[in-house]
Parts: structure tokens; sequence; C-alpha cells
């Protein structure tokens, strides 16, 4: 498992309600990262919140760690409601 979906596992399992779900692809472009997270349904909306403020947070500490780490791109989240 990458870095960044370590990262991505670690905060989301703090989120959730059903942690063991948790199903993390992330496909990478030169320049783009896809993180595509598999999640129970009923937590969709804990990991979007209100008006996209928990997924918003959540790409910005992302983008922040893979800044630490000298990485470039953008990161886009994909979520999937098992």
């Amino acid at each position: 498992m990458d870095s960044i979906s370590i990262i991505v596992r670690n905060i989301v399992e703090q989120i959730v309600d059903h942690p063991e779900q948790i199903q993390i692809n992330e496909v990478k472009s030169s320049q783009v990262t896809l993180i595509e997270l598999n999640i129970a349904k009923e937590d969709n909306g804990l990991l979007i919140g209100k008006k996209g403020k928990v997924i918003t947070s959540l790409r910005n500490i992302v983008d922040a760690a893979i800044g630490k780490q000298g990485m470039a791109g953008r990161i886009y989240f994909q979520i999937i409601g098992l």
C-alpha cells in the first residue's frame, strides 16, 4: 500500500462507523492521483460531511502530506458505497 493510501486509511477509519469495510484503490498518472474509497453505504454521509466539508478537509490534508513528501499533482476522491 502506498503512503497516500495509508494516510487516507488512517484518517477515514476515525470518521466512519464501519472501518472494517474500507477498501482503497489508488490510480496514478503523471499529474493526477485518483483515490477510490469503497466504504459502507451508511458511511457516505459521514465521509462527505455537510456541504462536503469533511471530504474537502481530507483532500487538503492529503495535498499537504504529498507536498511535504515532494510529490506533485492533484488528488481526486471517488467514494463508492458498498
